[in-house]
């Protein structure tokens, strides 16, 4: 089984977007292969998902009510064969923390369409319009994450 790891700030709203859109995302023949999860640099573990964020994937028939916020650590960075951070500074945070993450840390744009974005925007304070654009964004780039993991699975 691949374990792909989704990191953002606090595990409130980019992360368990993208962790709850992949899962929905994934092909049926994938599901078995594939374990998602996320967490957060700061997250305070056991808090639930952004309200907003809540609301965007509810808008797309998806239910994040039941989310609750894990404080990334290094098990979770060992167990990860895949890392996704939505931003640079996520993903320098992970490779400093030992060779152990060399490369398997990936920033969530490299699978979008628009090239020139470097960070995943975060929505956190912002009104619902900026979570469910954020959404999309995110939605954009799964649809490019998974035949990454095809070949990653199929190698």
């Amino acid at each position: 089984m691949h374990h792909v790891l989704f990191v953002c700030t606090g595990n409130i709203c980019r992360s368990p977007m993208a962790e709850a859109l992949l899962k929905n995302k994934l092909p049926v023949d994938l599901q078995p292969l594939i374990e998602v999860s996320s967490a957060g640099t700061h997250g305070l573990s056991g808090q639930a998902a952004a309200k907003r964020a809540i609301k965007a994937m509810k808008a797309q028939s998806i239910d994040l009510s039941h989310h609750r916020v894990r404080q990334l650590d290094m098990g979770m960075v060992e167990q990860a064969d895949i890392i996704i951070a939505m931003e640079r500074y996520h993903a320098t945070l992970i490779e400093q923390s030992g060779s152990i993450a060399a490369n398997k840390v990936f920033l969530m744009s490299q699978f979008g369409k628009n090239s020139n974005l470097m960070d995943i925007p975060d929505p956190y304070g912002e009104k619902l319009a900026q979570y469910k654009k954020c959404a999309r964004l995110l939605e954009e780039c799964i649809e490019g994450l998974i035949p990454f993991l095809t070949s990653k699975i199929a190698s």
